[in-house]
């Protein structure tokens, strides 16, 4: 079972910070408009509806709409008589199907599935994105049918996306969300559910062209058949697998397909035609709430987390593609809204608008997170190589700051001691800590062939995970390395600083997507820091080790001698 951690982080590893703020408020005549009758669900979904179909009907309340669109202002687009719908078509279609995936192609696009069927594209902004929202309206696509979106999944390698809507699959083309001519791939019919191998779309993210890229596997599931695809540039069929009892839910790692029944969890080997049935994912014989839907995500590549309902709580399980139960149990107080993995972390959204954050490494709670009550959150959508939030917290964090390396010449002879400049290293043994033992970032200049931003510019974080809610979205996003160091540092938790920094690089290094040029100086100046606090401790093994991870500029060393420095260093000489 799940326990909290004994000694847990001050700082914890994830924050709540607004993302999308200004949605478009319904106007009064979208409820009642004829031929398009509420669910009565007032999901995410039906709430982006109402507006879009406002806005079409109504070419007043559709300018401002249009102007974020091409590009203008990003004031929410309300009609001149635009009002909020009641409370009573707002409330959440718990355990709804997913209408809201992250596209990280660029890094910087999020698409919204829509009640109606329209397809909604958010872009970054371009300009000071720590002002306002960072995202804003770039493109709307309507699907044939006008049938709610019920799934999105994404091949930003092949260029496609992959849109569920009233039992038919559409194809479109990224980031563009142009529909692709039924010549290339016609739609797929008679779905139920699909589901695209998530760890060979993870793998392939970092393709420089989909040439290069192989065919991904596509299991469509229908009434009482699993359909194998292969999805290249087209669709080609490989086999079809009889599974009679259907499935609402379907998560598919590699040959392994995780799906659920209306009563129990299965897995599937696609590539053997074996179907295994786990375990049922209500424990409670009582007919369970309303928002209690089997909940399956991938862990770890042909691993999967399920999510059991126990009558009064709910429990995790990992299992692997075999179907043997591994790593251990989670423990919730409540059956989760949604789940969500962004490893070495699982966060899961309960209906008390908390979202609980687990490691999956030790299964211990590290964060519990409570959301904005205006936020009304009801789905947590992951995306695969993450998407860019402007971060003031990082921004302060890695600004350099330019420093003499020497004391300053005196600007008049005098036989009084001049003033002890701050950035002086000090006199004696040199194992003094300096006023400016921080390193600096700005020392590897280039990441991948590339330059790092200006000063001036936003600093990004990178984000796995986005919390959507009736009133806006929020992004889940880490708190900055340098902070949770900075605790540990602070509370003399040296091992366990450097244990968090190793994680961090190490999964930077795995990372399939764009080098985040910020996060690679942030954890160079993180190795640096931890450097000198071993340098300053006579811990000198160590501290090469980390002046050597964290490349650091040697003069940074030579300054704490004065007596062996000699005319290595000059007065004029700085760091930036």
């Amino acid at each position: 079972m799940a326990a909290p951690p004994i000694q847990p982080i001050e700082v914890p590893p994830f924050q709540l910070q607004p993302l999308i703020s200004d949605l478009p408020q319904p106007p009064p005549q979208a409820a009642s408009r004829p031929g398009h009758a509420s669910t009565g669900s007032g999901d995410f979904d039906s709430f982006i509806r109402s507006t879009t179909e406002g806005a079409l009907s109504n070419l007043a309340s559709a300018a401002p709409l249009f102007s974020r669109v091409m590009g203008g202002t990003s004031s929410p687009a309300r009609g001149p008589n635009a009002a909020p719908a009641n409370e009573s078509q707002r409330q959440p279609q718990l355990g709804g199907r997913e209408g809201l995936r992250l596209m990280s192609l660029e890094d910087k696009d999020i698409i919204v599935g829509c009640s109606d069927g329209t397809l909604i594209r958010y872009s970054v902004r371009d300009d000071d994105a720590l002002s306002g929202d960072p995202y804003t309206i770039a493109s709307l696509q309507t699907i044939p049918g006008g049938k709610a979106v019920d799934k999105i999944a994404l091949a930003p390698a092949l260029g496609k996306a992959l849109v569920l809507s009233g039992g038919v699959i559409h194809f479109y083309t990224l980031p563009a969300l142009d529909p692709l001519p039924a010549s290339v791939i016609s739609p797929l019919r008679g779905v139920t559910e699909f589901a695209i191998d998530e760890t060979a779309v993870q793998n392939t993210n970092n393709a420089t062209s989909s040439q290069s890229v192989p065919p991904i596997r596509l299991c469509v599931v229908r009434r009482r058949v699993v359909v194998v695809y292969a999805l290249r540039e087209r669709l080609n069929q490989v086999k079809d697998i009889p599974f009679p009892n259907g499935a609402t839910k379907a998560c598919l790692s590699g040959p392994h397909l995780c799906l659920a029944d209306p009563k129990s969890y299965w897995i599937i080997n696609v590539d053997v035609g074996e179907a295994l049935e786990l375990m049922e994912w209500s424990q409670d014989q009582s007919l369970p709430p309303r928002h209690v839907k089997p909940l399956i995500i991938v862990s770890d590549p042909s691993e999967f987390m399920l999510a059991i309902w126990t009558g009064n709580g709910a429990l995790g399980f990992f299992m692997t593609g075999n179907g043997d139960p591994t790593r251990g149990t989670l423990d919730y107080p409540q059956h989760p809204l949604s789940i969500c993995i962004d490893y070495p972390y699982v966060a899961a959204l309960l209906p008390n608008g908390t979202i609980e954050i687990h490691s999956i490494v030790t299964l211990s709670i590290v964060a519990v997170l409570s959301c904005p009550t205006t936020l009304q959150p009801y789905l947590l959508s992951s995306s695969v190589g993450g998407y860019l939030v402007p971060s003031l917290q990082r921004n302060n964090a890695i600004k350099p700051t330019v420093i003499p390396l020497l004391n300053p010449p005196p600007t008049t002879p005098t036989k009084s001691r001049p003033a002890k400049d701050p950035t002086s290293p000090p006199g004696g043994s040199g194992l003094t800590p300096p006023s400016t033992p921080t390193p600096q970032p700005g020392l590897n200049r280039s990441v991948s062939g590339r330059s790092t931003k200006s000063i001036s510019e936003a600093s990004y974080a990178r984000s796995g995970t986005l919390v959507a809610g009736l009133r806006g979205m929020h992004s889940l996003l880490p708190s900055t390395l340098a902070s949770q160091i900075d605790s540990l540092l602070e509370s003399n938790r040296v091992d366990d600083a450097v244990g968090l920094l190793s994680q961090a690089r190490e999964k930077l290094e795995k990372s399939t997507g764009v080098v985040d040029e910020g996060e690679v100086r942030e954890i160079l100046l993180i190795h640096q820091r931890i450097a000198f606090r071993y340098l300053f401790a006579t811990g000198f093994d160590d501290a090469g080790k980390h002046f050597l991870l964290g490349k650091t500029d040697p003069r940074l060393l030579v300054r704490l001698f004065p007596e062996l420095r000699g005319n290595m260093i000059t007065a004029s000489e700085e760091l930036s």
